[in-house]
């Protein structure tokens, strides 16, 4: 498990929050900057525990093709962009 570091977590909760508007209704102000942190942990523990399973499941999906982790990685980023992005 990777822990993320102060830094780390100062710098998701800053983009986590600016993501967020006035007008967001369903965005949950009230939560301590611990829950935050634990909810940006959790995320990041869940993520490397599952890395491989998704990596094994590129290669399935692309065999005889094989991707490198770099292109595996950006792969992902673009998709969560994208995925996330459409469902505001």
């Amino acid at each position: 498990m990777a822990v993320l570091t102060a830094d780390q977590l100062t710098e998701v909760s800053k983009d986590y929050l600016r993501a967020h508007t006035d007008a967001d209704k369903s965005f949950s102000s009230s939560a301590l900057k611990s829950d935050n942190n634990s909810m940006m942990q959790a995320i990041e523990d869940w993520l490397e525990g599952n890395r491989t399973a998704l990596s094994s499941a590129i290669d399935t999906a692309t065999s005889p093709t094989v991707f490198s982790n770099l292109d595996k990685k950006k792969a992902f980023a673009a998709w969560c962009k994208q995925k996330f992005g459409r469902d505001r």
